[in-house]
Order: C-alpha cells, then sequence, then structure tokens
C-alpha cells in the first residue's frame, strides 16, 4: 500500500537529531503504551504526524483513543493515515482549551511529545484527565523537571 498525498509537515528544530535517535524514541513508545495503566480512553496533545497517539492505538487497540491537533493540515494527514492504515482512533482538529470547555475532556491519560514546556504541559494534562488519572510527557535530559511541592 502507498500513500501518495502531499503534505509539508516539516519545523525546523534547534536539536539535531540523528536517525538512531529519532528510532530509539519511536522504539519506546509500543513498550511504554504496553505499560500504560489499565485506562479506556488516551489523550494526544498535538499529535503531530501521530508518532505517540497513532502509535498507542496500534499498541492497544482497545484504548480509545484521540489525536488533538489544531494545525489543519497536520490533522488532515493523521485522518490520512487512519484511513489508510485502517486503525481506530479520533482526530479533534481543535485546541485542548475548546476541548475542556465543551466537557470532552476527562482522559484516562494524557501523553504530549513537546507540545509545550513540562510545567505547562502538567498543568494543561491536568484539566484533561479525570481523577487519578495519568499525565505522559517525553522530554529530553536538558529539560529541568519542575517542583511541586504536593509530591514531597
Amino acid at each position: 500500500m502507498a500513500i501518495n498525498v502531499p503534505f509539508d509537515l516539516s519545523y525546523e528544530f534547534d536539536v539535531k537529531a540523528s536517525a538512531r535517535d529519532v528510532f530509539a524514541v519511536l522504539a519506546d513508545v509500543p513498550l511504554s503504551a504496553s505499560h500504560f495503566p489499565k485506562v479506556d480512553r488516551l489523550v494526544d496533545l498535538g499529535s503531530g504526524a501521530g508518532f505517540l497517539g497513532a502509535l498507542c492505538a496500534l499498541c492497544r487497540p482497545a484504548l480509545r483513543v484521540t489525536l488533538v491537533e489544531r494545525i489543519g493540515k497536520k490533522a488532515a494527514f493523521l485522518q490520512t493515515l487512519r484511513r489508510e492504515l485502517g486503525l481506530h482512533y479520533e482526530v479533534a482538529a481543535d485546541d485542548a482549551e475548546r476541548i475542556i470547555k465543551r466537557g470532552e475532556a476527562g482522559f484516562g491519560i494524557a501523553v504530549a511529545r513537546a507540545a509545550l514546556v513540562l510545567p505547562e504541559w502538567l498543568e494543561l494534562g491536568s484539566r484533561l484527565v479525570a481523577p487519578g488519572g495519568w499525565i505522559f510527557a517525553m522530554t529530553t535530559p536538558r529539560e529541568p523537571l519542575p517542583t511541586n511541592p504536593a509530591l514531597s
């Protein structure tokens, strides 16, 4: 099967990563997804090309996955990927704040990869998950971990 749809999903990054680095990150997703808590809904914020959400949907077919991508051409790509590969997930071409305001939050797991700086993601993620929900973030070793007085 071939996907022949022109999409420009490029973005200029400050960090230069080798192909080995990229594949190492992608290889971590299926393993991570297999260890996620047993919940029924997952949201992937800033899904981009679907490296987290689409792979989680593939690895955990019973999980209801929502990919949130506010950039229209990326959301369209995620819909094409879903159709062409026969995956089962929802694409929300929207902003997370509007999803929360409409009362569509309450996910068991919220994941993000470089969508926001970590403190901002933790705050937004806490509003996307149901009470007792889980927030996951993929970060770099250089990103400082925020302090949380509640955990001390």
